[in-house]
């Protein structure tokens, strides 16, 4: 299994609840799919320094009908999480570690996105 499918299948995992149904893991063939819902799309924040990463999880959210946005900076992350109000805000875990002052002042611009780490490590109950 491939990292970026670990990873994918940990924030499913993780995340069941948050979504709270809207996800279809179902998902069909691009030339077949249509997105599930049609109005307001959860906003999803990536902030992660690895672009072709970033590419890789925008492309399998949107499919899932989420509108993604990408960051790769504590400054462009920050920016963004100010325009754009989104409702989940995946950060790699070293972001974490090394920009402490950063995320807090994410979490003071948007207080209601739920704030999650993602790891191709599988978390014990």
């Amino acid at each position: 299994m491939s990292k970026l499918q670990q990873i994918l299948d940990n924030l499913l995992e993780r995340f069941r609840d948050f979504f709270a149904g809207s996800i279809n893991t179902n998902v069909q063939p691009r030339d077949t799919w249509r997105p599930q819902k049609i109005g307001v799309r959860k906003r999803i924040l990536i902030i992660e320094d690895e672009v072709d990463l970033c590419m890789l999880m925008k492309q399998y959210f949107v499919r899932l009908n989420y509108e993604v946005y990408i960051a790769h900076t504590c400054r462009d992350a920050l920016k963004r999480a100010s325009q754009i109000d989104p409702d989940i805000i995946l950060v790699e875990p070293s972001f974490f570690r090394n920009n402490s002052s950063c995320l807090r002042k994410i979490q003071e611009a948007v207080p209601n996105a739920r704030i999650c780490d993602y790891s191709a490590m599988r978390r014990n109950p």
